[in-house]
């Protein structure tokens, strides 16, 4: 008897795990066949156009390898120049887009979050041939049941702070290349607020002054010479204003996107008054 009541609450359990993993919303009606789309590197997307035809919209599975993307089936709306956006980390973002037609000389791409330029999508036909729309339906559904999805749609400050150092670390290997320096840098990423670094690119905002030292050291061995033995760290920092300090080897940079920008120029003169 304990034997069977045991099983029957496992049962009931499993049921009932099973019952809330279910899709509560209507699966999204797909619109003919599906179209799949490869890249050099690996990556395979599937688009599958929904029901009704306006709005545009579209469910897309990526096949991403490396990439935040990778194994997701994301609802897209569909833009009249071919551009698929959806919600992502927060974000509205497009991922993909495809040429108008393929007689035209656009191309296919794909926006990774792990590569700086986009990522061009050659069309698959024998691929496409093999699409079941309901099978990535059903993916979709899935994840949407399980949180999958919800978790990728909000907001997820580590996850562009990570984003924005990896923008970042290309820049200063640029300088460091250029100066013969061995300069570091550091974002004070507790100064940056989620709207801020949802509405600004942070990293390009640091790089500022990174980009005029290495406009200098391309100009002048002095500058080479002086960056090199000068300056040893950079701590980017978000503010109300504009500036910076030089001490002790480390440059204290304050940024403000709120305020606008600052042009090479201006980042230049401040060094040349200040190391």
């Amino acid at each position: 008897m304990r034997v069977l009541l045991a099983l029957s609450v496992v049962i009931v359990v499993a049921l009932g795990c099973s019952r809330s993993a279910r899709p509560t919303t209507e699966a999204p009606k797909p619109e003919g066949t599906g179209l799949v789309f490869t890249s050099e590197g690996g990556d395979i997307i599937t688009i599958v156009p929904l029901l009704p035809a306006e709005p545009r919209r579209a469910l897309v599975q990526f096949h991403a390898p490396g990439d935040d993307l990778d194994g997701k089936v994301a609802l897209h709306s569909v833009g009249d120049d071919n551009s698929y956006w959806t919600d992502w980390r927060g974000k509205r973002l497009r991922l993909v887009r495809l040429a108008p037609s393929q007689k035209s000389n656009g191309r296919n791409t794909l926006n990774r979050f792990d590569k700086e330029d986009p990522v061009t999508l050659y069309a698959s036909e024998e691929r496409s041939k093999k699409v079941d729309v309901e099978d990535v339906v059903e993916l979709y559904q899935r994840q949407l049941a399980d949180g999958t999805l919800t978790r990728a749609a909000a907001f997820d400050k580590a996850f562009w702070a990570a984003s924005e150092e990896r923008d970042l670390a290309e820049k200063v290997k640029t300088l460091n290349q250029t100066c013969g320096s061995n300069v570091a840098v550091q974002v004070a990423w507790d100064t940056v607020s989620d709207k801020e670094l949802s509405e600004y690119p942070i990293g390009a905002y640091c790089a500022g002054p990174l980009e005029a030292l290495e406009f200098l050291c391309r100009g002048s061995e002095e500058a080479r010479r002086t960056v090199k033995s000068t300056l040893k760290r950079v701590e980017c920092r978000n503010g109300a204003a504009y500036g910076g300090k030089v001490e002790s080897g480390a440059l204290q940079w304050t940024i403000a996107p709120a305020a606008g920008g600052m042009d090479t120029a201006s980042y230049a003169d401040f060094f040349l008054d200040h190391l």
